[in-house]
């Protein structure tokens, strides 16, 4: 019998997509004056760092690049960017109204409901006072964990504190880092969220790849769990799924 759902965050519960967004006319790497090249390959490791609580800011990640590319940057680039940075990260004030639904129809059904994310601590500014935390009994970041999905000990963690088993829960996310997997096998019943991932042209957002093609161009490379093309659509599997 399934007890509760354990959702991911982004591109599941909200959405970094925006159809407005450029290209910046100039990287960050030109920004700060670094290289280009190993420049990515700094940043995603030292972001990860950062989203398992190994970095405290955006600020001590940015300094990190700088000192491994062994230049001394300027600290109002820092400092611009970080402001920059703040203003644009994903905020909780505009919540899309189909997931507020979603939850108070799963909740309903009473069933536990949990998020367990790869965030740095920024990332979940704001979160206190959204319309979301009135809705969700436990988030389990990994920034305060100390590992990402989708290693087993984060989804653990969400399972101790809604108080169940993992073959009474269901793990649903937008695929990205592995972690539909990891869910399985902890034990977890896996579901895959496409509603925001639909709204991405074909390429464009990193982690929504799977066997090293984007699953939109390479029908049959798509990952082997249910699929959830809306909130309404997994509310109705849930219901039929329940027993």
């Amino acid at each position: 019998m399934i007890r509760a759902v354990i959702f991911d965050l982004y591109e599941t519960l909200i959405t970094e997509f925006n159809p407005n967004w450029e290209p910046p006319e100039r990287s960050l790497a030109d920004r700060l004056g670094i290289p280009n090249e190993g420049f990515q390959e700094r940043f995603e490791r030292l972001n990860d760092e950062w989203e398992i609580g190994r970095i405290g800011d955006f600020e001590e990640l940015l300094s990190r690049i700088c000192a491994e590319s062994g230049r001394d940057v300027p600290a109002s680039a820092i400092d611009d960017l970080v402001r920059e940075r703040s203003a644009v990260r994903v905020g909780f004030e505009n919540i899309d109204p189909a997931i507020v639904e979603m939850i108070r129809n799963i909740k309903s059904l009473e069933l536990r409901v949990g998020v367990v994310t790869d965030v740095a601590n920024m990332d979940l500014e704001g979160w206190p006072d959204s319309e979301l935390s009135a809705l969700i009994e436990d988030v389990v970041p990994s920034f305060e964990v100390g590992v990402m999905k989708p290693e087993a000990l984060i989804y653990r963690q969400g399972l101790q504190l809604l108080r169940v088993r993992a073959d009474e829960t269901v793990y649903i996310g937008d695929g990205g880092n592995d972690e539909l997997s990891g869910a399985e096998r902890v034990g977890m019943t896996a579901c895959w969220a496409t509603w925001f991932l639909d709204r991405w042209p074909p390429g464009i957002r990193p982690g929504t790849r799977f066997d090293g093609d984007d699953w939109r161009q390479f029908p049959g490379h798509e990952p082997p769990y249910p699929r959830m093309v809306t909130p309404g659509r997994f509310v109705d599997w849930l219901q039929g799924n329940r027993t």
